[in-house]
């Protein structure tokens, strides 16, 4: 059965959701506005178990998602209600990206960029996930992205949401970060340590123009905007940190399943070149009792890890310099 037939068939019977979906679905696919205005009309038979706003809203959720954009913005033009509309639905099948053409559709008829993942009310806003790609994120904030909700841990999840300076240094892009921070997103104690596990595990893959894209942001946060090499991000709302008293700690506590390389050993080379200590400990409030914990040094987690390369690479990395002395 071709389209047409089987458009003809599913057009004679009265419409019930399960045929709306189908008509929907085969209209999306064909970027028909004809056939969506059909449905429409079936809807408005006495013998539909369907409205019409029902109608409007399965397009809604379908159009985006087949990059349907004549329905879409036919829809939208019939009142389809768009404000509380998770973004995900401007994202076509299998994309890394949203269609800027359903964005603006959107924004045109009452969307807000602001709207989270899900159902409006949690997850993350739009900039959020976009933080990678600049042109999206000027879009976001050309149209009123919030770089500083006040919802830290949204309605409806568990996991607090990580701050936006701490999302953009993991794209590793310089540019955007700026830009966020020129917006006033705030700056908190976890992102040089954010920078430092993203630069660990580009090393890790041996992504040698990823790992220098953070080794490069890491350069523009202790130079430009003076973070400190032994930020601890424990304790944090996002914790971010683990139980790790500074980013060289992170690293002694994370040995790569695969070994380590250079990309390895550059990084932890620069963090001691950077004033990284290597015996810094801090007290914490344990969960039982209020008992204070003692956090051990990055040295001495790598010994009880154990990770024998971040140790080696200490070992060099000192004598190199006791003989400088």
């Amino acid at each position: 059965m071709d389209y047409t037939e089987f458009v003809e068939k599913w057009k004679s019977l009265p419409l019930s959701t399960w045929r709306m979906g189908k008509l929907v679905l085969q209209a999306c696919m064909a970027d028909d506005i004809s056939l969506i205005a059909d449905v429409i009309s079936l809807a408005q038979k006495d013998e539909s178990s369907v409205t019409v706003q029902e109608v409007l809203q399965k397009v809604l959720t379908r159009a985006g998602k087949k990059n349907a954009i004549k329905c879409l913005a036919y829809i939208l033009e019939q009142g389809a209600d768009v404000s509380s509309l998770p973004y995900h639905y401007a994202y076509p099948e299998l994309a890394d990206n949203p269609s800027r053409e359903a964005l603006e559709l959107f924004v045109a008829h009452g969307w807000n960029v602001n709207t989270g993942a899900l159902n409006g009310q949690a997850g993350i806003p739009l900039v959020w996930a976009v933080v990678g790609d600049h042109e999206l994120v000027q879009w976001c904030l050309d149209h009123g992205a919030d770089v500083n909700p006040p919802d830290h841990t949204p309605q409806g999840t568990v996991s607090p949401r990580k701050p936006l300076l701490e999302s953009a240094v993991w794209a590793g892009n310089i540019e955007i970060f700026e830009l966020l921070r020129a917006k006033g997103a705030p700056m908190h104690y976890g992102v040089f340590p954010n920078a430092v596990m993203v630069a660990n595990l580009s090393a890790a893959e041996d992504d040698r123009v990823r790992f220098t894209e953070h080794m490069d942001m890491l350069r523009h946060l202790l130079d430009v905007v003076k973070c400190y090499a032994n930020e601890s991000s424990y304790g944090s709302h996002y914790a971010s940190g683990s139980i790790c008293v500074n980013p060289l700690c992170w690293i002694a506590c994370h040995p790569r399943p695969n070994g380590a390389n250079a990309e390895t050993e550059e990084l932890i080379c620069f963090l001691l070149d950077n004033g990284g200590d290597l015996d810094m400990t801090m007290e914490h409030k344990g969960y039982a009792n209020n008992d204070r914990v003692l956090i051990r040094s990055a040295r001495e987690s790598a010994r009880q890890r154990p990770n024998p390369f971040f140790l080696k690479v200490v070992e060099e990395w000192e004598a190199k310099h006791r003989r400088k002395a």
